[in-house]
């Protein structure tokens, strides 16, 4: 890499690392260009020099957070000795990740106008993060759908502060759900 290169990549770097930061403390509603172009210490214009709109920096950060969420529950689940099924553990740290980032969760899940919700081949690697832990399972498609729905829905629920009430009550139900689709 010559010079002009390694200097391109660190400020789009400061722009996506700037993005993240923002939507994992304050949620996808507060990025915004001058956000985004404070945060990194730059001008609005010098990331319109790197990024050709705020969709494309998003559509970048994305793929960092889809990236960070495979490592957090690929590692979780290698290093977890339980005795629980390894679609388990897949579900146990795939919801731990969005708990602790629930502003990755909105935009990944939830922003109904962001392009990136549109976007099938985004969709297909979300829901593809599961099929490594899939090999050794016994269930069958349905059991695995109605596992993948309800995890997804009582994490919406949660993340909405409508029921469960707290972490605790999180996991009983979230144990529950493989209690009654595992037997």
């Amino acid at each position: 890499m010559n010079k002009k290169d390694i200097k391109e990549s660190r400020i789009k770097n400061y722009f996506i690392d700037s993005t993240k930061e923002i939507i994992m403390s304050e949620g996808f509603k507060a990025v915004n260009v001058r956000n985004v172009s404070e945060k990194a210490g730059y001008s609005p214009a010098t990331m319109y020099s790197y990024f050709k709109d705020l969709n494309e920096l998003m559509l970048q950060c994305t793929s960092s957070f889809i990236d960070d969420l495979s490592k957090f529950v690929s590692e979780g689940v290698s290093g977890d000795n339980t005795e629980k099924s390894d679609i388990f553990k897949f579900y146990s740290y795939y919801t731990k990740y969005f708990i602790q980032y629930t502003g990755i969760y909105q935009l990944l899940f939830l922003e109904p106008n962001f392009m990136l919700t549109k976007s099938n081949e985004i969709q297909n690697i979300l829901f593809g993060l599961k099929d490594p832990f899939l090999s050794l399972s016994t269930l069958s498609s349905i059991q695995l759908k109605l596992i993948d729905y309800a995890v997804h829905g009582l994490l919406l629920f949660y993340l909405n502060r409508n029921s469960p009430l707290n972490y605790a009550e999180f996991k009983t139900d979230f144990n529950l759900i493989f209690e009654l689709v595992e037997n």
